[in-house]
C-alpha cells in the first residue's frame, strides 16, 4: 500500500510539472484539497485529532491542516515512505489570530526581545534570530519559542495527543502559520525536491 502512495504522489507531481502548472496550485491540491491518505486508514482517529486541536485552541476546524509525509504518503527529503509508529504527524494551524496571540506572548516573555536568555541555545548560538527569521516568513515555530508557561502548555497538549495515538504516529507536532499564503510557500520546496529525483 505504501508503494502505491509514493506512486500516487509521483503521478500528481509528474502531471503538474508536465502541464507546467503553477507550483502554488499544485501545493493547494496536495495540502488543502486532497485528503490525507494516511488519515483515510482510520478516519475516526483523524477526525478526533483535528477536532481536539480545533477545540483546544478555539479555532475553526478547517484551520487545521495535515502536512509532511502524513499528507503526501512519502518524503522526498528523507527518501522514505510514511510508516505507522515510525513517522510523525505534522500539523499546520493556519489561523492569524492564534498566530498573533503567540507572537504577543513571545514578545512579552522576552520584554520586547530585549531579554534573549529565554531562547534556546544550540551549539553555543542563541536561537532568537532563527525564531524571528521564521516569523518574518509567517511561520511560528513553537520549538523555538522563548521559555514560558504557554510554551509548556503547547507541548503538554501535543504530548497528550501523541500518547493517545501511539499505534498511529511516532509523535504529533504542530506549527502555526499567519495565512494560507505563508503555509503554501512553506510547502513549495517539495516540488523542487521531486524534480531532483527525475
Amino acid at each position: 500500500m505504501q508503494e502505491n502512495l509514493k506512486h500516487d504522489l509521483d503521478k500528481i507531481l509528474a502531471d503538474a510539472v508536465g502541464r507546467k502548472e503553477l507550483p502554488t496550485k499544485t501545493i493547494r491540491k496536495l495540502f488543502s484539497y486532497r485528503f490525507s491518505p494516511i488519515l483515510l486508514r482510520d478516519t475516526d482517529a483523524g477526525f478526533d485529532i483535528i477536532d481536539r486541536i480545533s477545540t483546544h485552541f478555539s479555532i475553526p476546524f478547517r484551520s487545521v491542516h495535515i502536512c509532511g509525509s502524513a499528507q503526501t504518503g512519502y518524503s522526498y527529503f528523507k527518501n522514505k515512505e510514511f510508516s505507522e509508529q515510525g513517522s510523525d504527524l505534522d500539523i499546520a494551524i493556519v489561523e492569524p489570530r492564534l498566530f498573533q496571540r503567540y507572537c504577543e506572548i513571545s514578545f512579552e516573555a522576552t520584554l520586547g526581545y530585549t531579554d534573549l536568555t529565554k531562547f534556546l541555545t544550540r551549539d553555543g548560538v542563541n536561537t532568537a534570530n532563527e525564531f524571528r527569521d521564521y516569523l518574518v516568513r509567517g511561520y511560528f515555530r513553537p520549538d523555538l519559542m522563548p521559555s514560558c508557561g504557554s510554551k509548556q502548555q503547547w507541548f503538554s497538549f501535543f504530548n497528550r495527543l501523541s500518547n493517545d495515538y501511539p499505534n498511529h504516529f511516532k509523535s504529533i507536532n504542530g506549527g502555526l502559520y499567519l495565512s494560507e499564503v505563508f503555509f503554501e510557500r512553506k510547502q513549495l520546496p517539495l516540488i523542487q525536491k521531486y524534480k531532483e529525483f527525475l
